[in-house]
């Protein structure tokens, strides 16, 4: 995990706590902009049809509605982003004797940023462990930044990840999210 552990030289001055309440907050704003439009289009889709049938339909209380549907997607978006998923499978390999078994952990998209912080990657990282792998895949957008410089703890986002612990170690790819530099 080499990539996350760079130096403090590296990471951007201007990254403050005010400035990470301000990605949060215009993070939130936009996604109740794009949901409020997506329920507004479905509402008018929605007139279209009843219109078409001869129909009269008012506009005014299905604005509020579509706001109030907005308000609760992205509330249950930010509510399902300090949510950890784990879902086991079993799969049969050929040439495992029966008993015998191969554990393999995967963590994705836990997107580090703005929102989601390094207790939430803590946690993951617990939980890996108590998997008890034997070898851990992490398959990219660790991080939710287009740039190290600007995630401001990423020597603590490197330490949090190096105490993965599996026998045959861990293997990282780095997803759209996570910086290239």
């Amino acid at each position: 995990f080499s990539i996350w552990a760079q130096s403090n030289s590296r990471r951007n001055p201007k990254y403050t706590p005010l400035y990470h309440q301000r990605m949060l907050v215009s993070g939130i704003y936009t996604a109740f902009v794009i949901y409020h439009m997506c329920w507004l289009v479905v509402f008018d889709v929605l007139f279209t049809v009843i219109r078409a049938f001869g129909a009269p339909v008012s506009h005014s209380p299905f604005s509020a509605v579509a706001a109030i549907l907005a308000a609760v997607c992205v509330a249950v978006g930010y509510r399902n982003t300090k949510k950890i998923v784990y879902t086991p499978y079993t799969i049969k390999v050929r040439g495992l004797k029966e008993g015998e078994r191969f554990r393999i952990v995967q963590l994705s998209d836990l997107h580090i940023g703005a929102i989601v912080g390094k207790k939430h990657m803590a946690k993951a990282v617990k939980m890996v462990n108590e998997c008890g792998a034997d070898a851990i895949a992490v398959t990219g957008d660790i991080l939710n930044r287009g740039s190290i410089r600007e995630c401001a703890d990423i020597d603590e986002v490197g330490e949090i990840l190096s105490g993965m612990r599996s026998v045959y170690g861990a293997y990282c790819i780095r997803g759209n999210h996570d910086p290239a530099d």
